[in-house]
């Protein structure tokens, strides 16, 4: 076995468990505002790693697998941040409410979105 199938296992594995506890955290969380965030790490840690240890699995093999894996997990990076950001404000708009064991309303105490 050589090492880059060696660290591309790693890596995937890496990224498995960061797709299992996020979804995890998708499941117990108890509000909109915390689901987004085991969401966010379901799909930046997990499919980006899973995507990155793919393309260096195929890197000596077929090298326009890689360059499509790695092409795809750029889109997901770039994406997945604004998708996710543009999901809570659009909840924090439509006055989706807080968990109730949360600190504060830091938007609200700064005037950042108004919820009218």
């Amino acid at each position: 076995m050589m090492i880059l199938e060696i660290l591309s296992y790693i890596i995937m594995s890496i990224g498995l468990f960061c797709s299992i506890i996020g979804s995890y955290g998708i499941v117990i969380f108890p509000d909109t505002y915390t689901r987004i965030h085991a969401a966010t790490v379901t799909v930046i840690g997990g499919s980006l790693l899973l995507s990155s240890g793919a393309a260096l699995f195929m890197l000596t093999s077929n090298i326009l697998f890689s360059i499509k894996a790695i092409t795809i997990a750029a889109i997901i990076f770039v994406t997945s941040p604004v998708s996710s950001h543009a999901i809570i404000r659009a909840a924090y708009k439509s006055k989706v409410p807080l968990w109730n064991g949360s600190v504060g309303d830091k938007l609200k105490e700064v005037g950042g979105i108004d919820r009218n």
